[in-house]
């Protein structure tokens, strides 16, 4: 942690300018190591840039390629942050790296936020697919993206960093979880409180498996579970199906190991624990995927500081 403070007021001594050499940090869900060279994403399916099928996406470059041409492409670049803890915690591991030659973009990553809620996909039923409006390339957000931003203690949280290339430095464990990794459930095991959630069709209890699609009869979990009120959940009809839904708290032994299946992250910028930092995570057992439950809330944070404190342990997949 020293380390990471270090090189953050370094940065700063820099008056926070992107140049070769600088610290900056990246997160991804792909395992590197130090020395490798960080490319740009591309979809393993078609094999082009991520994310290049998007008509904002296309807007974006469409502009660039005209007023920027001397700027970093959204589709061939590296994304990095000024800050470890910026506002994208949810996505992935976190790695301290050098910047490389090349051109850099400091901008505001919350227009990219602000164009997709402008270009919402609407659902279209004749042709039963969502589908994308049409995007002007000189849209006023697009233009203001791309004039960049001056990096200051106040905006540094948002701010994304276009890069050329990068080099991984540092492998830094910030005890983050993110889906795949496993924990270890600690000695306050029994005080989090977690949630199953409960369905009654054609007359049977159901509950979700770890796929969000499988129902899995609730009698095949009742004996591997600490459960409050089990036969107790008040049930509600869901409108217009025939179907009833109701939930109920369970929790877990010390020891009990659990694969993170999903989280939801809400931007943290002090990067202190808050009781909304994680609006949404849900789990299952380690060595049974048919139990399926989730925390929110008060829960949440309780696990997060039991993770932070080190008494449960993440261990990274």
């Amino acid at each position: 942690m020293k380390k990471l403070l270090v090189e953050i007021i370094r940065n700063l001594i820099l008056e926070y300018t992107p140049q070769e050499g600088v610290t900056l940090y990246h997160r991804s869900f792909h395992k590197f190591k130090v020395g490798d060279v960080i490319k740009p994403k591309v979809d393993p399916s078609t094999g082009k840039p991520h994310r290049s099928d998007r008509n904002v996406e296309k807007a974006l470059e469409i502009y660039r390629s005209k007023k920027h041409p001397e700027l970093p492409s959204r589709f061939n670049c590296v994304y990095l942050s000024y800050l470890p803890r910026s506002r994208f915690l949810s996505k992935g591991n976190l790695y301290a790296v050098k910047l490389g030659p090349g051109p850099t973009l400091t901008t505001d990553s919350m227009i990219i936020d602000e164009l997709a809620n402008r270009y919402r996909s609407v659902y279209d039923y004749n042709s039963s697919k969502f589908l994308e409006p049409y995007v002007y390339d000189d849209d006023d957000l697009i233009v203001k993206y791309w004039e960049g931003v001056n990096p200051t203690r106040d905006n540094l949280h948002n701010l994304e960093v276009l890069a050329s290339s990068a080099t991984v430095i540092e492998v830094i464990d910030d005890k983050n979880m993110h889906p795949g990794d496993v924990i270890e459930l600690g000695r306050d095991a029994e005080q989090i409180q977690f949630m199953i959630d409960v369905y009654i069709t054609n007359g049977a209890k159901h509950t979700y498996a770890s796929d969000g699609g499988t129902m899995v009869p609730l009698s095949t979990i009742e004996k591997k579970i600490n459960a409050f009120d089990f036969h107790n959940v008040k049930f509600m009809k869901a409108p217009d199906s025939d179907y009833q839904y109701g939930n109920f708290v369970v929790t877990f032994n010390r020891g009990t190991k659990l694969k993170v299946v999903s989280t939801r992250l809400k931007p943290e910028p002090t990067g202190k624990l808050n009781p909304n930092a994680y609006i949404r995570m849900r789990f299952a057992l380690l060595d049974d995927p048919d139990v399926s439950f989730e925390l929110t809330g008060s829960e949440s944070l309780k696990l997060l500081r039991s993770v932070h404190k080190s008494v449960t342990k993440v261990i990274k997949q």
